[in-house]
C-alpha cells in the first residue's frame, strides 16, 4: 500500500496578546514586526496582509489606585499595507495591564 502525505493550509484566527485576550471571529492572514513591547507603548508594523485581512495594536489599561480596575483600551489605527505603522500608548496615571494586537479580516 503507497502512503500519502495530506497537507492541509488553514487561515488561522489568530490573537497575539500578551497576557490574555480573546482571539476575533474572522480568519486572517497577516505578519507583522513587532517594533516596542513596553509598558507605555505597543508598537507593530505589518509585513504582508492578504484577502483583505488588516491588524491594530491596543493596550489595555487599569486603574492605578488599590483597585486595579479596568478602565479601558486604547486602539492604534488598523494597518494593512506593508511597513503600515499602528501603535497605542497608555494615558497618563492609568496602570498598564495588556499589550495585544488585533487581527481582522
Amino acid at each position: 500500500m503507497k502512503r500519502t502525505k495530506l497537507v492541509t493550509t488553514v487561515a488561522v484566527t489568530v490573537a497575539l496578546c500578551l497576557g490574555g485576550g480573546a482571539a476575533p471571529a474572522s480568519a486572517v492572514d497577516c505578519t507583522m514586526t513587532q517594533l516596542v513591547n513596553t509598558s507605555a507603548k505597543i508598537l507593530v508594523s505589518v509585513n504582508a496582509c492578504s484577502s483583505g485581512s488588516k491588524l491594530r495594536a491596543f493596550k489595555q489599561y487599569y486603574s492605578s489606585d488599590a483597585s486595579n480596575a479596568y478602565v479601558s483600551t486604547t486602539y492604534g489605527a488598523w494597518a494593512s499595507q506593508k511597513g503600515a505603522l499602528s501603535s497605542a500608548s497608555l494615558p497618563t496615571g492609568k496602570f498598564h495591564k495588556i499589550n495585544g494586537v488585533n487581527f481582522n479580516l
